[in-house]
């Protein structure tokens, strides 16, 4: 008597001299026990387990959306400037005017400083801006650092003060294409805006024509000229296809003491006694720059300064130095 287990759609049958004798397992070993019932089993092969199903494949994860600003998120950092070199020619770069503001990142839906921190602007500021990438800079006007500081760093913003703030625009970060096309696309976006002003981009035509543009912005309190190449890239990162030419050098200073006033001053400050925090510790006086606020109500000794200045002497003193501000801004 031959018995046998087949494999009948996944079931392990039973059979005896070829007939099915209703009995089955669901696994072949269970099944080649109950046959060993009507006999020996035939000394054939026995019939393998059923191979399990293939479990079906992952779905592909959905392919990551371009993040065109809309998300709130701050990228991490912003296009920065490398100082030019005089000794280059940057004859068909583009030049604009170097703002002298507060460096803002609108990612669409939120405003960012050039570190990260929220700035808090008006409903009214942010709902009119577009669902764009914008990288600019707030300002109030030329030399007025400090008052656009005072404005845009209150964590509750003032109706009144915000409507004296510009928000100057330089680039659309997250739209594709070289500097030109991005430039268009922006200068589209904030149309009709009253209070976002496009930033002017003059072809370089030769180093006098670059000269002469420094110049001009210098007569006019502005603080340099911006250089950018040609069909560039926006670049999170200091890179050298955005380049600085500046009038005026800064540095950071540390008060050391106090300067009393004379004249119109008399019985105030008249200038802080500070050092550069690098290079020699020459003492010397910084009174340009300061409002009567800022005399009336000195800071305090050991207080970090920004200060510009034309150039250094000899001796390593900054020459025609201005006090900009306290050195704890973004």
């Amino acid at each position: 008597m031959a018995v046998e287990v087949r494999n009948i759609a996944g079931r392990f049958c039973v059979y005896k001299d070829g007939v099915d004798t209703g009995k089955w397992a669901s696994t072949a070993t269970k099944a080649a026990e109950i046959a060993g019932r009507f006999g020996k089993l035939a000394p054939s092969k026995p019939p393998r387990e059923a191979p399990p199903r293939p479990a079906p494949p992952a779905p592909k994860p959905a392919p990551r959306q371009k993040v065109q600003g809309k998300t709130g998120v701050f990228p991490g950092e912003v296009m920065l400037a490398k100082p030019h070199k005089d000794s280059e020619d940057y004859t068909g770069w583009w030049m604009s005017e170097k703002l002298d503001g507060m460096r803002a990142y609108w990612t669409g839906s939120a405003l960012f400083s050039r570190n990260g921190k929220p700035i808090y602007a008006p409903k009214w500021f942010t709902d009119a801006l577009p669902r764009m990438a914008l990288d600019g800079e707030l300002m109030t006007g030329r030399g007025k650092f400090n008052e656009t500081i005072s404005i845009v760093r209150k964590q509750s913003p003032v109706d009144s003060e915000w409507r004296k703030i510009t928000f100057h625009v330089f680039d659309a970060p997250m739209q594709a294409g070289p500097c030109e096309k991005r430039w268009e696309e922006m200068t589209d976006a904030v149309a009709g805006i009253p209070f976002v002003s496009p930033v002017e981009q003059v072809r370089c035509t030769s180093p006098k024509h670059l000269a002469t543009t420094r110049a001009k912005v210098s007569a006019l309190g502005g603080e340099g000229v911006m250089l950018r190449a040609p069909k560039s890239a926006y670049e999170h990162k200091r890179t050298s296809q955005l380049l600085k030419v500046k009038s005026f050098q800064d540095a950071e200073a540390k008060i050391t003491g106090y300067i009393p006033g004379e004249g119109k001053h008399a019985g105030r400050l008249g200038a802080y006694e500070a050092v550069l925090l690098s290079g020699p510790k020459t003492k010397f006086g910084v009174g340009t720059g300061l409002s009567d606020a800022d005399r009336e109500r000195p800071l305090p000794k050991g207080t970090i300064i920004t200060i510009k200045f034309f150039e250094l002497t000899p001796d390593g003193v900054p020459r025609f130095p201005s006090f900009v501000g306290v050195r704890d801004y973004e």
